[in-house]
């Protein structure tokens, strides 16, 4: 696992190094508020809902807004499988915005696994999605281009702090996500995103938890020219209080 983690970082690193430099940097500062549940119901299996609201220049400018529904199975305390739907709407920003704010209907299949590194929780998330976008390139009519994307995340969690009867706990975070492009249609490039991210989190209670943290997200745009660096504070709420009954 650890020869994998350091090869994805590895080509990231150089991908991103050899940009030609002609390309632009559009430089953005972005917030995102979100809320993240997965919800046990009965037995191994749970409802994942979450809401994201993303802003840009701090919070004057829309920039996109994502729902994602899910069930998962999970297998043990180390291992979930899920799959679920995401709707997106992505708005015009940035100095090099879209011609056309545009949606996006996105299907996953997702495995996330945990294990313990001496005083560390590390998280691993494989994800694969299959994409809709709406697309402006013919004038105002549009079509729905197809792409695939993999994505890979690790995130690792530290407790600073005790926790006490009610679950009440400080910890702090820091990971990376890598996404590629992979079949037909994604452009200049074959990567996509990375995202870089830390920060702070206290548990309020045993399930439910928030988090404040700084995210870069560099994006290739698919023409080749720009890449933008959106520099993001990240609000989160977390939840895995059971929908029905007492956990």
């Amino acid at each position: 696992m650890h020869r994998i983690l350091a090869f994805l970082l590895l080509a990231s690193v150089s991908c991103l190094a050899q940009s030609p430099v002609l390309h632009t940097i559009d430089q953005n500062l972005n917030t995102w508020w979100s809320y993240a549940g997965d919800h046990p119901i009965a037995g191994g299996w749970s409802a994942i809902s979450e809401a994201e609201i993303r802003r840009t220049t701090f919070l004057a400018t829309p920039h996109q807004v994502v729902f994602r529904e899910a069930a998962a199975y999970r297998f043990s305390p180390h291992a979930q499988a899920s799959v679920g739907y995401i709707w997106t709407r992505n708005a015009r920003y940035g100095d090099f915005p879209a011609k056309h704010a545009f949606l996006e209907h996105r299907t996953f299949q997702q495995l996330s696994l945990r294990h313990a590194l001496k005083h560390l929780d590390v998280d691993h998330r494989f994800r694969i999605e299959q994409r809709w976008l709406q697309d402006f390139s013919q004038g105002e009519a549009y079509f729905w281009r197809y792409q695939n994307r993999a994505r890979y995340q690790f995130r690792f969690t530290l407790p600073i702090s005790r926790a006490n009867e009610r679950g009440q706990q400080w910890h702090l975070f820091a990971g990376d996500e890598i996404m590629f492009h992979f079949g037909p249609n994604h452009g200049a490039h074959a990567l996509n995103q990375n995202r870089v991210q830390a920060g702070i989190g206290y548990h309020l209670t045993r399930n439910n938890r928030v988090e404040i943290g700084y995210l870069n997200q560099y994006v290739l745009q698919q023409n080749g020219l720009v890449d933008e660096s959106n520099h993001t504070l990240r609000f989160q709420f977390i939840s895995t209080a059971r929908l029905f009954g007492k956990r």
